[in-house]
């Protein structure tokens, strides 16, 4: 794996900074391979002025500032040289931006967006991939389990454990996500414990008791029809 700080000259006359690679390395923010990797930095083609050449000598710093750092990140990790800066950006966008997938998939997505809903809540509106660790991992599960539920608020009813379950393997989904998009250094999944569901008891009506309902019908005629209707629609 090679590396080079290059110039190319703008239509402009000034010229752009960026990082050549050998062979091509992967972007999870593009999710492709690429060659270069321009800086968003550049050079006055011709300074006229102590201003012009001032930035041009602070851009030129920067430049290989940046340079010198990817090249350390070639040697500890390889293609993954963009994790170190990915970390900072916004999860809360992606997991959006996987949301959206799903829906495009066919896929219901209600929970999904009752989870982002609730991690909100655990740790406010400002979530980096660098949060994302096992502790983390392993702290919202907690909070999932001790909540209340957003659905009822005023009511303070606490979060079931069931539904607890489904929302945090649905930040776990998302989660293994973006390491398989490297983004995240870790598939932090493995090192936490999951939410087991617990068997819930459904009470349901027997024949003869349907029978009985049917024969000794009750004077409340609402109350007939609703029963009448649980029973027929499940």
């Amino acid at each position: 794996m090679k590396a080079k700080l290059r110039e190319k000259k703008q239509k402009s006359g000034n010229i752009s900074l960026y990082i050549d690679y050998y062979p091509p390395v992967w972007n999870p923010v593009t999710k492709a391979y690429t060659r270069r990797e321009f800086l968003n930095l550049v050079l006055f083609g011709n300074p006229q002025t102590n201003f012009e050449k001032q930035q041009n000598a602070l851009n030129t710093e920067l430049a290989e500032k940046i340079f010198l750092k990817r090249l350390n990140a070639l040697v500890l990790e390889e293609n993954r040289i963009f994790n170190k800066d990915i970390l900072e950006g916004d999860f809360f966008l992606y997991a959006n931006d996987f949301i959206r997938a799903k829906e495009k998939e066919g896929i219901d997505v209600v929970h999904y967006h009752t989870t982002v809903k609730y991690l909100r809540k655990f740790i406010g509106d400002h979530c980096r991939f660098r949060h994302i660790t096992e502790i983390f991992l392993g702290r919202f599960r907690d909070f999932l389990l001790t909540t209340d539920s957003i659905r009822y608020p005023e009511q303070r009813k606490k979060l079931d454990n069931n539904s607890a379950s489904s929302y945090f393997d649905k930040m776990l989904g998302i989660v293994e996500k973006a390491f398989k998009d490297n983004i995240l250094p870790e598939n932090f999944i493995l090192k936490v414990d999951r939410i087991k569901n617990i068997e819930v008891k459904r009470e349901a009506l027997d024949i003869e008791e349907i029978e009985l309902l049917i024969t000794h019908r009750p004077d409340d005629d609402t109350v007939y029809r609703a029963s009448m209707f649980s029973i027929l629609t499940g």
